[in-house]
């Protein structure tokens, strides 16, 4: 995913620095640091373009079958109100939980380290040494935007629902 750098300021009073829990021994330096892009981490971890088909589509269904019921307009319009609305709240929902989720998350590679410092309510620091990484990637999208997939040794595992939404959908090995 596209990455920014606008969010600098400490999660914590005691982060030694943005994204990490600690000061950096003196042989370690920051290659990049950055947070992921709010329009992408949307498209591509929440599939906001997903539900909003979804949704527009039952609003559309929702539509047709007022229109051709027997009161007509005149009588189903609170129904179409009804799902039409709580087809905006859900569409306004997913978009918080990726704003908040771009904004409280920062992620931070040295030349020794990746640390992930993810969550919204309770934030947590994966601090992964890069010996620990089996493999890392890169998967480029239409959009410009991309996704740095990252495997752990076999014997290194993280729980899944600890990395969601920055772990891949459905996959769970």
């Amino acid at each position: 995913m596209i990455m920014s750098t606008l969010y600098q300021a400490p999660e914590h009073e005691f982060e030694a620095q943005p994204g990490l829990p600690e000061p950096l021994p003196s042989n370690e330096q920051i290659i990049w640091q950055g947070s992921p892009d709010l329009k992408a981490f949307a498209m591509h971890a929440f599939h906001i373009h997903w539900f909003a088909m979804y949704f527009g589509v039952m609003v559309l269904l929702k539509g047709i079958a007022v229109s051709q019921s027997v009161g007509g307009w005149s009588q189903e319009w609170p129904g179409f109100i009804w799902a039409l609305g709580l087809s905006i709240a859900a569409l306004v929902l997913i978009g918080l939980l990726a704003y908040w989720s771009v904004n409280t998350t920062m992620y931070t590679l040295t030349n020794r380290r990746l640390v992930m410092r993810i969550g919204i309510v309770l934030t947590i620091t994966f601090n992964l040494p890069l010996k620990r990484l089996a493999q890392a990637g890169v998967h480029i999208y239409k959009d410009g935007s991309a996704d740095i997939p990252i495997r752990l040794n076999p014997e290194d595992k993280i729980p899944y629902l600890h990395l969601w939404p920055h772990a891949r959908a459905w996959k769970l090995a």
